[in-house]
């Protein structure tokens, strides 16, 4: 590009204020301007931060928990673990510090219920840990650190219901949200 008679030679972003400023001394303590210049420094950079992906998120719920067929008048604690929905997998960055929290669902009321037509409601609890040691509370932040490969990775959700054999018959349903950060 030629201005004022000089040819410059510009490769960063001293350009930008030539062309508003038409200044040419402006950038000359960073870029020699001459016909055959050292040439001007460009800073090239990027910051990778660790994270982690949901892929293949073709449905609107991130899993199941399951307690199957049960007789009403059972009085057993039946116990479910959390599967995700096949068509997911969650992968993160290898080694990294990965939260989740379960909210308290629809039908909280003092503790998480599932629920079916005409208002009855079956308590249950979810845990960290399929002993059941480790109950989830709401809200509660759960650290889990991945594996070195950081793929696939599984979210420890264990559920319990204990059944007080008088339910009435029907489909008991609930829906939690879980917040995955890291």
């Amino acid at each position: 590009m030629r201005k004022y008679g000089l040819t410059f030679y510009i490769k960063s972003h001293c350009l930008l204020v030539l062309l508003i400023l038409a200044v040419p001394a402006y950038c000359a303590t960073n870029c020699q301007l001459s016909n055959s210049p050292a040439g001007c420094p460009i800073l090239v950079q990027a910051a990778i931060l660790p994270g982690c992906q949901i892929a293949g998120a073709t449905t609107s719920k991130l899993g199941d928990i399951n307690f199957g067929q049960v007789a009403s008048l059972s009085s057993k604690t039946v116990i479910s673990a959390l599967v995700l929905d096949s068509t997911i997998s969650l992968n993160c960055t290898p080694n990294i510090n990965l939260t989740i929290s379960i909210d308290r669902g629809l039908y909280y009321d003092g503790s998480r219920n599932m629920s079916r037509s005409g208002g009855y409601r079956q308590p249950y609890q979810l845990y960290s840990d399929v002993a059941l040691n480790n109950p989830i509370g709401i809200d509660q932040p759960i650290t889990l650190i991945t594996s070195s490969s950081g793929n696939n990775i599984t979210l420890p959700v264990y559920a319990a219901v204990k059944l007080n054999n008088s339910q009435p018959p029907g489909n008991y349903t609930d829906t939690l949200t879980v917040v995955i950060s890291w």
